[in-house]
């Protein structure tokens, strides 16, 4: 087993240097050109930048979830593959889209929850009230066996200042939700329907090659934290461990 992990970690390790040489390469490319450069160039070269900035400060080998990491070792070298391979996909610092909130559905009703419903949850359109943020667990598999697992440990394990700051999205209809809800006694986490995934699309919460569960913090406009492939049996930790990375980058 630690022959295994010491493996996992050179192999980090490559990638890292690799990626460090490439980006130094592509900087080095753009000295000295004074063309006003698009909005997809500056998107591009700002993703650079992030990715740049995770390189150097991200400890390798050292995500235990039991210190304040919020991220596996796995989910870190998934987040260096997603980064690297260029695929449409947002990151932690990118814009939070708002509008799609709109037609998110409350389990208390079956209509979209509109304008005046998302600015209940969003934080900076909140007028002062609540949190500065907002906690969302998603999943676009029907009736996910994990997301709903998830749901059972966040309601009686996460402590309730962070379960108050925090919904759920799922890809069931609001009768199924609240079924779900009914039968295992879950009653302090508000879940929300999402069955056309279009909050999921402009979230790129559908997964790179496969699905899976996500975690989003997003606050400020902007997605400040992402646990991607999200395992049920360490949702409660990374919650707490997200929060409080996004909240000592924010003092």
């Amino acid at each position: 087993m630690a022959k295994k992990m010491k493996n996992k970690q050179a192999e980090l390790l490559k990638k890292m240097e690799l990626a460090k040489q490439q980006a130094a390469q592509e900087t080095s490319a753009e000295v000295g050109s004074e063309a006003k450069l698009s909005d997809a160039e500056i998107k591009k070269q700002n993703d650079r930048k992030r990715f740049e900035e995770l390189l150097s400060t991200q400890p390798v080998g050292m995500s235990d979830l039991s210190a304040d990491n919020y991220l596996t070792q796995e989910q870190e070298e998934q987040d260096f593959d997603l980064r690297r391979s260029g695929q449409a996909l947002l990151f932690e610092g990118d814009p939070a889209p708002t509008e799609e909130f709109n037609g998110l559905i409350s389990t208390t009703g079956d209509k979209p929850i509109g304008e005046m419903g998302a600015k209940r949850l969003i934080p900076w359109l909140r007028d002062g009230r609540g949190s500065d943020f907002l906690i969302v667990v998603c999943d676009p598999r029907v009736k996910s066996n994990d997301l709903r697992e998830s749901i059972k440990a966040l309601s009686t394990e996460l402590p309730k200042i962070l379960l108050k700051e925090t919904i759920v999205i799922s890809a069931d209809s609001p009768a199924e939700n609240r079924r779900f809800l009914k039968k295992n006694k879950v009653t302090n986490i508000d879940m929300f329907s999402d069955e056309s995934k279009t909050w999921m699309k402009a979230y790129t919460a559908l997964g790179a090659q496969r699905l899976y569960s996500t975690m989003f913090i997003v606050a400020d406009g902007r997605i400040q934290k992402i646990a991607r492939d999200l395992d049920p049996l360490d949702a409660v930790k990374t919650i707490q461990n997200a929060v409080k990375s996004y909240q000592s980058r924010s003092l």
